[in-house]
């Protein structure tokens, strides 16, 4: 995972961060009505006094108002996109800042599209050495 912060934000200066340097920060989240994964997943990492401000947005919108200096968020690296105005990446250096995940998809299920992605990101795996 990596901190996205606002460019001019003083954590902006470090190479890699922690989770107790982003406690005291506003935490941008995307969040629905009756889904508050993201909130309580980030809380179990930052502590139960991190302070969040949800919005019904795109994590791409998230960004830009992190851009805009309204707080900060944090997103996997294939989010980091070096691209975007006023924003900042630093990576997270603690143990558990790396998210594991498996996919799984049944063959009898006969869906070519969902073939195609897992085909995909298992040539992905293997091309990144994470197989």
């Amino acid at each position: 995972m990596v901190a996205v912060l606002p460019s001019s934000h003083s954590l902006a200066e470090r190479t890699t961060l922690d989770w107790e340097s982003l406690s005291a920060e506003t935490i941008l989240i995307q969040d629905w009505d009756d889904n508050h994964t993201q909130r309580e997943f980030y809380a179990t990492l930052l502590g139960s006094g991190a302070r969040f401000q949800a919005h019904t947005a795109s994590k791409q919108t998230i960004m830009a108002l992190v851009g805009a200096g309204l707080g900060v968020t944090l997103a996997t690296e294939s989010q980091a996109e070096p691209t975007l105005p006023g924003v900042t990446f630093k990576p997270i250096g603690e143990e558990n800042a790396s998210l594991e995940f498996n996919l799984v998809w049944l063959p009898e299920t006969e869906d070519p599209l969902i073939g195609r992605f897992i085909a995909f990101m298992r040539d992905e795996s293997r091309l990144r050495g994470f197989v």
